[in-house]
């Protein structure tokens, strides 16, 4: 307790010297720098507002989850989402993704994981027309069918593809 006190009272001497401190600079030059403190405010504000109405904003529309998959330890769910983006609270079109997500279950690493992801005709009907945040191992199809191999999971983990 003794300890708290000692602390409490440094930083109680310590505040104390800092509001003399500040009643020795002149009034003029504390409203300066409040002005230039709320200057800067402003144009951070401004700023957020303008990155708002500037950057693309997606809204989520709709969620659908996919019949989910197990082997071998390993549990694989699929989720199709749509969405709207606009740009300054103008419609701009529309986005659709597919969301993968592989567990593994096990209490040892797997390795060499493989599957095949059929991309559904309602999100695209033409690998042309996707973006993959990692990419496939192997297009198998333009149709849009790719493969997907993993080297190593550890026990537990997730990985979003």
């Amino acid at each position: 307790m003794t300890e708290f006190k000692a602390w409490l009272n440094h930083y109680q001497k310590r505040a104390i010297q800092l509001v003399q401190s500040i009643n020795k600079i002149p009034r003029q030059v504390l409203f300066l720098l409040l002005f230039f403190v709320l200057v800067i405010l402003a144009f951070g504000g401004y700023v957020y507002w303008q990155n708002k109405q500037i950057l693309p904003q997606t809204k989520t529309l709709s969620t659908k989850k996919l019949p989910q998959e197990t082997r071998e330890n390993l549990k694989i769910v699929r989720k199709i989402s749509t969405g709207e983006t606009s740009i300054a609270s103008q419609k701009t079109g529309y986005t659709k993704s597919v969301e993968v997500v592989i567990t593994n279950s096990s209490d040892k690493p797997l390795k060499n994981i493989r599957f095949v992801e059929r991309i559904p005709k309602e999100i695209a009907k033409s690998i042309e027309e996707l973006t993959f945040n990692i990419q496939p191992t192997a297009i198998l199809n333009k149709d849009p069918d790719v493969g997907i191999r993993r080297n190593k999971t550890q026990r537990g983990s997730k990985n979003y593809l």
